[in-house]
């Protein structure tokens, strides 16, 4: 079963936490955000959260192991062939040419298609362990500090 977690940046010192999503309502009717998060057996602590910050963990792990959070920004491998026909030349295909390409994590929701997608302008494709296996990715920045990541692609 998947683990249901967020993250997000804390209001106060913009550093990243990860736990339980809630919202409520505070003593002047405004609507509080918080991640909860468990420090001991019995104790649990809690942090307010920037609510467009929030990110939730999709189940995947990258090639190191890392969570793959929605907005993270991920690099992929690809390969690709030569124009002429190979076949034709030599017998056996030649090596490939391998090149990387970074690209979005972000959550789809559409008639055909349900969950998380890789995205860089025009190019998208869903994301799984298949996905994650061939083409090498491995998890690089986010959308929030490294925007710049996804410029020029």
């Amino acid at each position: 079963m998947r683990e249901i977690l967020f993250r997000a940046k804390r209001i106060y010192n913009g550093e990243w936490v990860e736990g339980f999503y809630q919202n409520r309502f505070d003593v002047n009717e405004d609507i509080e955000h918080l991640i909860f998060w468990r420090k001991s057996y019995t104790v649990w602590e809690y942090a307010k959260i920037d609510p467009d910050t929030l990110c939730q963990y999709t189940g995947l792990k990258d090639k190191n192991g890392n969570r793959i959070w929605e907005n993270d920004i991920v690099s992929c491998e690809h390969e690709k062939y030569p124009d002429d026909n190979p076949s034709e030349v030599y017998p056996l295909l030649p090596d490939p040419i391998k090149y990387k390409r970074n690209y979005a994590v972000e959550f789809i929701n559409t008639g055909s298609s349900y969950g998380y997608r890789l995205r860089n302008k025009s190019i998208h494709f869903m994301i799984t362990v298949n996905v994650i296996y061939n083409h090498k990715i491995e998890v690089i920045g986010n959308a929030f500090d490294n925007p710049e990541l996804l410029k020029g692609e």
